[in-house]
């Protein structure tokens, strides 16, 4: 929780206990349900994470209500470790196999995709493959936040690193 409270410039992080784990697919929701338990009502955009207008003067105690949150309940560790060569050879395949196909249905082409070697070996760059890059140029990010509904963008997290035994 340390490197939390220093991304969310929190000095004096007060301590959480933590309630129940989630899983990554569940972090936007129980966010969302948390936050607004705790006064700030903010929205789930399609593609995925939350948006919040605030004054200036709520900014802080919105990152404490936020640290407070991620603390009550935090993902699974599971889902918080770099992703290995397994887990971008199963990013791949979905977003070949599924993504893809999805956005051909559509009428929407992209791009042949790079080999698996060639995904993995640009992985850590910004703009490594990912047809939501070249949707984004020639659709716009309000279309492309449309065609989420239809098409998840991105895999979810329990596809890349499998379900949780356990707690953790």
């Amino acid at each position: 929780m340390a490197e939390m409270a220093a991304l969310l410039d929190i000095e004096d992080p007060p301590e959480t206990t933590p309630v129940r784990v989630i899983t990554a697919s569940e972090y936007d929701s129980v966010m969302q349900s948390c936050l607004a338990d705790q006064g700030f009502e903010v929205e789930l955009p399609a593609g995925g994470g939350f948006d919040i207008q605030l004054p200036n003067d709520q900014v802080p105690s919105f990152r404490l209500a936020h640290y407070e949150c991620e603390g009550t309940f935090p993902v699974h560790e599971l889902y918080r470790r770099e992703s290995g060569p397994e887990e971008q050879r199963r990013e791949y395949q979905w977003l070949t196999e599924v993504l893809v196909p999805c956005l051909s249905e559509e009428g929407i082409d992209v791009s042949d995709p790079p080999t698996l070697e060639s995904f993995q070996s640009s992985y850590e760059r910004p703009q490594r493959w990912h047809p939501v890059n070249e949707l984004l140029e020639s659709m716009g990010p309000a279309r492309v936040s449309d065609l989420s509904q239809t098409c998840p963008l991105d895999p979810p997290a329990e596809v890349i690193f499998g379900e949780p035994n356990g707690p953790s």
